[in-house]
């Protein structure tokens, strides 16, 4: 039986941008009525979750309404998809992510090879009592009697070895935030403390060559903050533990988070002569401060954009491999950029999950494990104008390729269209947009024979421009396309633009006015 093409043309939409929203889930879900129906939304799904660019799953919301989906669909018809891949998530459910990502082969590199793996992964078992306070993605973050984890109530399976889920580092960093373990039960504590350093222990030393180095040190470290917030209870066997673990930890702020854990831990004198004799890591004490002001929702950039929610949790991603306190200004100096993909409104998943990707493929690409980040901070003005561009040339390219052309209401010849759709790949966002549309008005008021004041705008013009008006447009415009290589963010300077197109006219009816008035 063919796909009811509505069907059809339902999920091509809610997979469009990459993000797949409850209501969208819903409105798949009431069109799907058949075995076959349920093969072509499965087969959709992992075309776009295995794709380059992939479905948007870096917070747990959004994999938890991929995998609500998933779960709605099995009730309909068995999904094909391989069950013995699946997650258990609690309550006999089951992560269907989990086999979609594997269904035809894993979506990021495995980086781990046969015996690499130095311990057992944390199982996932009963879903405990909900912590006091929610990770930063804003889901319950619960610690069972086996020191256990769970998020959002699904029971999570943590191998820091391998390559631990998005789910998994959300977790972690959930019980970073002050006071989060002050209440659990001392046995739990215990014994969540024994899992975390286990599964530390079996991560490094971290292998600088494989792919999987970003989630494996991410998840680590904030094992390790973990641990440190837990110190006041450590045993003697956790604290030698944590002195082993020193000469293997990555970078500045794993080495930062061992030694607070050791200076507040109950330490015999033994130990104490060998905490003491670990040197500290340059830059410990400004990597350590940006952590605090982090999990402690006081963080704020030098933008002054606070740092709150799910982009807490990017933050400390990034932070967990900065090298300094430079490291930590080009990581907000970045993230201010980023900000503007949002309408300078904070971050969105959209923007978070850009950031989120280039900073994972960039960690993996680089054998490094601690940066300065100046790549991302110089990069991010071009990364973002990208993505408001393609948000201008998908809005702005039918009115241009219409039969009566135009642009941002500017009526158009053919001709000029051409131009237009040329100039439209240097149109920033919707502030450049306006300015082209000013710069095109202050061209038409060339064919004005009044003068206009100094601080007047130019009508927008009711019909195509002139010849000789556009003429005037098209020379400035194209000394401007010219130069838009070589600007901060690679596109065409809107402002600039419309001032030097308003001081040519300006230049022009100066000289040109006066004498045809005198003309009659």
């Amino acid at each position: 039986m063919p796909i009811d093409p509505n069907l059809q043309n339902t999920v091509q939409r809610a997979l469009a941008n990459h993000i797949l929203s409850r209501g969208e889930g819903e409105r798949i879900l009431r069109q799907v009525r058949t075995a076959e129906d349920v093969a072509h939304v499965v087969q959709a799904i992992q075309d776009a979750y295995n794709a380059p660019d992939g479905l948007e799953v870096q917070q747990f919301n959004r994999a938890a309404n991929l995998n609500w989906l998933l779960s709605q669909l099995d009730g309909v018809a068995p999904l094909p998809l391989d069950r013995n891949k699946a997650q258990p998530a609690g309550g006999g459910a089951l992560n269907w992510i989990a086999a979609l990502a594997k269904a035809q082969g894993p979506v990021r590199p495995d980086p781990v090879e046969p015996g690499d793996v130095g311990g057992d992964p944390i199982p996932a078992g009963p879903v405990g009592e909900p912590l006091a306070k929610k990770s930063f993605g804003g889901n319950d973050v619960a610690v069972n009697a086996e020191g256990g984890l769970a998020l959002g109530g699904q029971a999570l399976a943590v191998d820091l070895a391998g390559l631990p889920s998005d789910q998994v580092i959300e977790a972690l960093q959930g019980l970073l935030r002050p006071g989060q373990l002050e209440l659990l039960a001392p046995e739990a504590k215990g014994k969540l403390v024994d899992n975390l350093l286990g599964q530390v222990d079996a991560a490094f030393p971290v292998n600088n060559e494989a792919q999987g180095k970003f989630r494996r040190i991410v998840g680590s470290v904030a094992a390790l903050g973990a641990v440190s917030e837990a110190a006041g209870s450590l045993t003697g066997a956790q604290i030698d533990r944590l002195i082993a673990l020193y000469a293997d930890a990555p970078n500045p702020l794993a080495q930062a988070l061992i030694l607070r854990a050791l200076e507040e831990a109950p330490k015999s004198e033994a130990q104490a002569a060998k905490a003491q004799g670990l040197e500290a890591p340059a830059g410990k004490d400004d990597v350590l401060k940006a952590y605090d002001d982090l999990v402690s929702g006081q963080a704020r950039t030098g933008g002054w954009n606070r740092i709150e929610g799910a982009a807490i949790g990017f933050a400390l991603s990034a932070v967990t491999f900065a090298k300094d306190k430079s490291a930590v200004d080009n990581i907000y100096g970045g993230m201010d950029v980023w900000a503007g993909l949002n309408a300078g409104r904070g971050w969105d998943a959209e923007a978070l999950g850009h950031m989120q990707r280039g900073l994972e493929t960039y960690v993996d690409t680089y054998p490094q494990t601690a940066y300065v980040y100046g790549t991302f901070k110089e990069d991010a003005p071009k990364d973002v104008a990208k993505l408001t561009n393609a948000r201008v040339v998908a809005a702005m390219t039918p009115a241009l390729e219409a039969a009566a052309p135009s642009f941002d209401g500017v009526p158009l010849t053919a001709e000029q269209a051409k131009l237009m759709k040329t100039l439209l790949g240097g149109v920033k966002d919707d502030a450049a947009v306006r300015s082209f549309t000013e710069a095109l008005s202050e061209a038409a008021d060339l064919m004005n024979p009044r003068l206009r004041g100094r601080w007047d705008r130019a009508d927008k013009p009711q019909v195509a421009l002139s010849p000789a008006a556009f003429a005037l447009f098209e020379q400035v415009a194209l000394r401007f396309l010219e130069q838009q290589g070589g600007t901060k963010d690679g596109m065409i300077d809107g402002g600039a633009l419309a001032s030097a197109v308003k001081a040519e006219v300006g230049a022009i009816k100066e000289s040109l006015v006066p004498r045809l008035q005198e003309l009659g």
